[in-house]
């Protein structure tokens, strides 16, 4: 049966090499294996057999490329930011002040949109990977 379970009783009640089977750990429940490695005493081999799926099971759908997009907005934001600086201090030594407070207002808000871009892929990601952990989790609870 593909979706057999085993309770926490009949994975206590194994041998401790079938624990450390990958095929076993698979049919216990995530919320069941977090509950035998805090409470239960499992030999070295089963905790990390254990932990070892605990792992595959929490990893997270990431997105390199797009948290690469993300840091390259936040990089551009501080380029933005550092270039302003620097042009409203030659605007300045050059007796233009408003153009140089013109500049630095135009540098730091567009920085500020580069800082809110790069927020905002963030958060997408960060959504994509709490639904996928809570679809996880009500597939591993059926």
């Amino acid at each position: 049966m593909e979706h057999e379970r085993i309770s926490i009783q009949d994975f206590r009640d194994l041998s401790s090499s079938w624990q450390c089977s990958p095929d076993k750990i698979e049919k216990v429940t995530t919320e069941d294996l977090k509950t035998l490695l805090k409470e239960y005493v499992l030999s070295d081999q089963a905790k990390s057999a254990i932990i070892k799926e605990l792992k595959k099971r929490e990893d997270d759908k990431s997105y390199p490329a797009l948290n690469f997009i993300a840091g390259m907005f936040k990089l551009f934001g501080w380029l933005q930011a550092i270039v302003g600086i620097i042009v409203v201090w030659v605007f300045f030594s050059k007796e233009m002040e408003l153009y140089g407070i013109l500049v630095l207002a135009a540098s730091l808000f567009s920085a500020l949109l580069s800082f809110a871009y790069s927020e905002l892929i963030l958060v997408v990601t960060d959504i994509s990977s709490s639904a996928f952990r809570i679809l996880k989790h009500l597939k591993d609870s059926k």
